[in-house]
């Protein structure tokens, strides 16, 4: 029989992430954890504060991983093709973890620790939008704008909303666009304003 693998944090978290991705996020208890690790509740408490810790440290984590995948997207990217690559990865991201993003998304329960794990998605976008010569203020305005219009696909696609009545990609498509003209320009940034693509 192989070495049955030591409970620490990092094991904890680990598992407490694959049972919110396969049951969902408001099926997360200590004693579904416990019982997935094959020890009892108390254990846990030697590794986690308690369930609503545990909770802010799977939010952050899942942020972090986002803003990773954002941050890295967002390399050299502007104007409206940069938004579309990062509309692309958040799209991905949702796909992939459904419910780790359902976790970003709710009431946080450390907030200045979420923050901080989104600075780099933040960063990524406002990048972008500086393309735009947009100043800073208005900048995250239209973050914020945008994302809560891809949000609003994200969810519906996640639920199964779409299903056959619709071609998801066509409508996301046009999300994006929709996205992009949040920031009241045209589709080129204006340093190519005029200017064709090969």
């Amino acid at each position: 029989m192989p070495a049955r693998r030591r409970l620490d944090h990092q094991r904890v978290l680990e598992a407490a992430e694959k049972l919110v991705d396969e049951r969902g996020w408001d099926q997360l208890t200590m004693a579904g954890l416990a019982g997935t690790l094959g020890v009892k509740v108390p254990s846990l408490y030697n590794h986690v504060e308690s369930l609503d810790a545990l909770r802010g440290e799977l939010q952050v984590r899942a942020m972090e991983q986002l803003s990773a995948e954002l941050a890295a997207a967002a390399m050299g990217r502007t104007g409206s093709a940069g938004v579309a690559d990062l509309a692309g990865v958040l799209r991905s991201f949702v796909q992939r973890a459904p419910q780790r993003y359902q976790g970003i998304v709710r009431h946080p329960v450390d907030r200045k620790a979420l923050l901080a794990a989104s600075a780099g998605a933040n960063d990524a976008l406002l990048a972008v939008l500086r393309s735009y010569g947009l100043d800073e203020a208005t900048a995250f305005d239209s973050v914020l704008a945008m994302f809560a219009c891809l949000h609003g696909f994200m969810v519906l696609e996640s639920s199964g909303f779409f299903g056959e009545i619709s071609d998801a990609d066509n409508v996301f498509r046009m999300v994006v666009a929709a996205a992009v003209g949040i920031v009241g320009v045209d589709a080129a940034p204006p340093s190519h304003r005029g200017t064709r693509s090969a």
